[in-house]
């Protein structure tokens, strides 16, 4: 049997076994204020599509939205992807959305592959990050708090460019 390490971050710890580790809490995300962008737009037009505000509804018909990407980097992803071609598998059943996008990329970096079998996978990877996504992989809770967190943000940015004027 495999020893198991565990590593503490701030607020949860990691087990690594034979799976794949999610990032650490905390860990910077280089594509937020692009993913932050097109959720609000999203959610803005589903405010405007709904005859009733039920906001419980809305974020789950907002996750369920296509987008323009998958909000994970290149790098992130082919790392996850060289894990499960070896076999390793996801872990933590509270990331099931985030499993479900790697396995989604994965399907399609191994579709890419079998097609065309000299492209390296941080290749494919890369091509495959940037298409369209079926969904945004969050949960509708996560949506609803990064959506409060960007309208903050937003705020503190226009305050500081006001006061800068």
């Amino acid at each position: 049997m495999t020893p198991i390490k565990m590593l503490k971050y701030k607020y949860y710890t990691l087990k690594f076994c034979n799976f794949v580790a999610m990032k650490p809490f905390g860990a910077a995300f280089e594509y937020e204020r692009e993913r932050n962008r097109e959720l609000l737009l999203a959610f803005r037009s589903l405010l405007a599509q709904a005859k009733r505000v039920n906001t419980k509804e809305i974020f789950k018909q907002l996750v369920e939205m296509p987008c323009s990407r998958f909000w994970v980097s290149p790098e992130r992803a082919t790392q996850v992807v060289y894990r499960l071609q070896r076999g390793d598998a996801l872990n933590d059943k509270s990331y099931a959305t985030k499993k479900a996008m790697f396995m989604e990329i994965f399907q399609r970096t191994m579709r890419i592959k079998k097609r065309e079998p000299s492209r390296q996978i941080p290749d494919i990877v890369s091509e495959v990050v940037c298409q369209r996504a079926p969904r945004f992989y969050l949960t509708p809770e996560s949506a609803r708090v990064i959506l409060i967190q960007a309208k903050k943000q937003w705020k503190e940015e226009q305050q500081k460019q006001q006061h800068s004027r």
